[in-house]
């Protein structure tokens, strides 16, 4: 059985949706946990922010903490005409140095995706972003309006593993 937990309540409605033995939760992960201490056998972070200790806590001994985060080429051909946020370049290494003490890094693996999207597509995904809170969206939709449809993207992301210290 799985369990999302999302801040929205959209993205729990659907990740609910996704799989038959899969229930979601509204909760605002970056505070405690709605969960019991040691129920967890892997926790799943994707792009999202992270409570390192309440992570620590509901996971069992031995189990695993997977984070995707955005790569340094994420979206890059949208930064500039839409006026998105850069990744920062310390990421990965601000990343591994909150998790080190409650966690033993395991695997990274960079994963780059060739993405071709529609314009609403790119609406969605620069609207789910951080870079949401910086442009304002009618500015948003008159700069997308502006890209080549499809619109072609760079996924970029690192997947990495870390194992729960005791």
């Amino acid at each position: 059985m799985g369990l999302a937990l999302d801040l929205s309540k959209y993205a729990a409605r659907r990740a609910a949706r996704a799989h038959p033995r899969m229930g979601a939760v509204v909760a605002d992960v970056t505070e405690a946990l709605p969960l019991a201490t040691g129920c967890a056998a892997l926790v799943l972070s994707v792009f999202a922010p992270r409570h390192a200790s309440e992570i620590h806590r509901v996971l069992g001994e031995g189990a695993s903490l997977l984070v995707a985060s955005p790569g340094a080429r994420h979206l890059q051909e949208l930064i500039e005409p839409l006026g998105l946020l850069k990744v920062e370049p310390e990421k990965q290494t601000r990343l591994r140095s909150q998790l080190e003490p409650l966690f033993v890094p395991e695997q990274e693996t960079a994963l780059e995706l060739a993405l071709r999207l529609s314009r609403s597509e790119v609406l969605s995904l620069a609207s789910m972003g951080p870079s949401a809170r910086h442009v304002e969206e009618a500015a948003l939709r008159g700069r997308i309006e502006a890209l080549e449809e499809p619109c072609l993207v760079t996924a970029s992301l690192t997947v990495s593993v870390f194992r729960r210290r005791a």
